[in-house]
Parts: C-alpha cells; sequence; structure tokens
C-alpha cells in the first residue's frame, strides 16, 4: 500500500489509473462503515470532519451500487460540481486526501461578498468608524460564510470627517474558512457616509439671498474675509433640538476643490453634500455678520511643489528712478507653463513665452529679498530672490 501511495505522489501523470486500484483496495475493508450526522462539507461524505479514504469509499459502494447516500452525502460526494456522483467525484476526493489537490471545484470559491453600509457624523475620525470584522461571503454553490475581513485605512475619495459624502474603503479577506478559497482575490467593500447632524431636516440647505435685506446701520466696509470665500457667510436659523442657526459659507469655484476644511467660530463646518461649494455650521445661540468677522478659516491642501524656474535668467534688480525701485524677470525652463507668477504678491505679467515680469516695486534696497512664488497645473514653486543693484532696465 506504500508503494501505491508513494508513486501517486512522484507520478501525477498516472495518478487516476492508481487511484482507482486503491480505491478498489479499500471498498470491501471499509464496507460496514458508520455514517455520522448528515453533512454539507464537499469531500466530507462521511461528516467526521475530515476528508479522506473512507469518504472515498463510500462515494466507491454509492458508485457500485453497494449502498445508498443521503441527499446531504450525495450534496458532499459531488466536488466537481455536474451534478452527478461518479468515478470522477471519488478521485478528486482521494487525490485531495492524499494532498495532490488543496481545492474542489464546486462549492468552496467565493463568488461574491455582501458590501457594508456605515453612516457617521461628521466629524467623526477614520479610527473612530466601527467597521464590522467579519463580512457575509456567498460560495459559488450560494452557500453563504462569515469571512473575516482586514480593512484598507485609504478610501475613495480620500476620507474626511468634515464632507458630507459617501467614502468606499475596501478591505482584504483573511483567515479562511477550511475548504473555502477566493482565487479572484474579491474584496470586501464598505461605503461610508458621512451626514450632516441634521440629514432628516429637508428644509436645512443654503437659503436664498434675501431679495430685500435689513440694512446694516453701521457695516464693517473691509471685513476681514477669508479670500477662498465667495462673497459674504448667510446666517439661517433652523429648528433643532441642539442648534438654531447655520452659518453658510461658499466657497470659490477655483478653490472648491482644495478645501479640506472650513472652521467657523472655532468649530468646525460641514460640508454640504448636493452642493460641495458650501460649508455649514450649526450654533445654538444667535450669530451675527460681525461675530464672523475674523472668525472664519478654510483650510486648503498644501500645494505639491515644482520645478520650472529657470535660476540663471530670473532676476530681482534694482532700477534708477528714485533710487529704491526694483522690477522682477522671472524666466520659466523651456517648455514649462506657469498659470500666475507673483513677486511679494504682486501679480506679474508673461510678457513671452516662458518670461513673466513685475510692475515696478517700491521700497526695496540692494540686498533685500523678493519671494517669487510661480503656480503651474499640478503645483507651485517658491524661491527667494536677492535684489541686484543694477541701472537701467
Amino acid at each position: 500500500m506504500q508503494l501505491i501511495v508513494n508513486a501517486v505522489k512522484t507520478k501525477p501523470g498516472a495518478k487516476a489509473a492508481l487511484v482507482l486500484v486503491l480505491i478498489a483496495l479499500f471498498v470491501l475493508a471499509f464496507s460496514t462503515l458508520t455514517m455520522g450526522a448528515p453533512g454539507v462539507t464537499y469531500g466530507d461524505v462521511n461528516d467526521d470532519g475530515e476528508i479522506d479514504v473512507r469518504d472515498v469509499v463510500l462515494v466507491m459502494q454509492y458508485i457500485l451500487e453497494l449502498r445508498n447516500l443521503t441527499d446531504d452525502q450525495l450534496k458532499a460526494a459531488d466536488v466537481t460540481g455536474d451534478g452527478e456522483v461518479n468515478i470522477r467525484d471519488a478521485s478528486s476526493i482521494m487525490r485531495y486526501s492524499l494532498g495532490l489537490i488543496d481545492y474542489f471545484d464546486v462549492g468552496e470559491k467565493i463568488e461574491s461578498v455582501e458590501e457594508v453600509k456605515l453612516e457617521v457624523p461628521y466629524g467623526t475620525k477614520v479610527e473612530n468608524i466601527d467597521f464590522p470584522s467579519t463580512v457575509e461571503a456567498t460560495l459559488v454553490d450560494e452557500t453563504v460564510k462569515d469571512i473575516d475581513v482586514e480593512w484598507d485605512d485609504d478610501s475613495d475619495p480620500e476620507y474626511s470627517p468634515r464632507s458630507a459624502r459617501d467614502f468606499v474603503f475596501e478591505g482584504k479577506l483573511v483567515n479562511l474558512p477550511s475548504g473555502v478559497r477566493n482565487p479572484d482575490e474579491i474584496k470586501a467593500k464598505a461605503t461610508v457616509t458621512v451626514y450632516l447632524p441634521w440629514k432628516d431636516m429637508p428644509t436645512v440647505r443654503p437659503p436664498e439671498p434675501d431679495p430685500d435685506p435689513d440694512p446694516d446701520p453701521d457695516p464693517d466696509p473691509d471685513p476681514d474675509w477669508p479670500e477662498e470665500m465667495d462673497g459674504e457667510p448667510v446666517i439661517s436659523e433652523i429648528d433643532l433640538a441642539d442648534a438654531g442657526y447655520a452659518v453658510w459659507i461658499k466657497i470659490k469655484d477655483q478653490y472648491v476643490d482644495d478645501v479640506v476644511g472650513v472652521t467657523v467660530l472655532g468649530k468646525s463646518a460641514a460640508q454640504y453634500a448636493d452642493d460641495p461649494a458650501w460649508w455649514v455650521a450649526a450654533f445654538e445661540d444667535e450669530v451675527t455678520r460681525d461675530d464672523l468677522i475674523g472668525e472664519i478659516e478654510i483650510e486648503l491642501t498644501e500645494p505639491e511643489e515644482v520645478d520650472v524656474i529657470d535660476m540663471d535668467e530670473t532676476r530681482a534688480v534694482l532700477i534708477d528712478i528714485f533710487g529704491d525701485d526694483i522690477k522682477v524677470i522671472v524666466t520659466l525652463e523651456e517648455g514649462e507653463e506657469a498659470t500666475s507668477v507673483t513677486a511679494d504678491g504682486s501679480v506679474m505679467t508673461e510678457v513671452e513665452d516662458g518670461v513673466w515680469e513685475s510692475d515696478i516695486l517700491f521700497g526695496y534696497e540692494a540686498g533685500d529679498t523678493v519671494t517669487v512664488e510661480v503656480t503651474t497645473d499640478v503645483g507651485v514653486q517658491v524661491e527667494e530672490l536677492v535684489v541686484e543693484e543694477v541701472n537701467g532696465d
């Protein structure tokens, strides 16, 4: 018997014939085997928790019409998934028991994984999201198994606790139960919805501008609003147990995709799901326009640094008009383009392809520094230029 087993292990091409010989030797020896409770684990026909030659014997006895099998036993024996129990199934079970294969073609393959849906209030950090430790996986035979999952930290789009929208996380299926396999590397998915605290209040939305606002008797003519804000903040009343006023902040179109957070009076605002240009914060006490001046902060993503300036040709020079005037010339590397260039915040003009010049800037001396900022489609480069003493322009 040991010789036959060794031959099967060392000569896979002859394994089918040798398996049948081995099966025949065991049929009579185990013809009086007792059965355990019915089971549906593929290959474990006698439901003893093991897949071994005893299961092969039962299948062969059924094929040779020496005994009958229950419905559950027939299902466990049909490891090829063709709806019949025949010599192909006996051979597959024997090969599995000998370690020649490590899975069957039916029942154990994961076909789909149930998507997880979670809702969290805005402000919830990713580490505080209660992801499930297991997910339901459906196998090809429609059997459902609970599978352990390890969730990724990243999501699509990148998770922000202060954006009221959906974020999709993926997870790797791990610690697969015995016999279950995932050859297609199917992953678990979880959709996390960040919602506003008043998500069920359909009347809470950016208000329409008041066509006839009450005049402010003493308005601040030059309030300190962030430059990314479009117009003035809008204050509206809401009817909630823990909040009575909403402050709406609208972001200018060019900044909408770059805003990662808005703070109003020290409180985090939430991005409005139906229009990402709007951010809103709720307050229990009344809020006025004057309260908000200097108390709105808009956080932007850090621009990527680029290297597009030709430093050999870029200069800040002192020109002899009133003795303290300079002009800045910024030359880009060949083939590079910029969307804007500034010198100490003053907007420069592209006078020819890749060459930008400033207006005359006042109040500088030789040796002073000028901050040049070049913005491109992919990022920003910032350089400090030393003012040179050169006569002429």
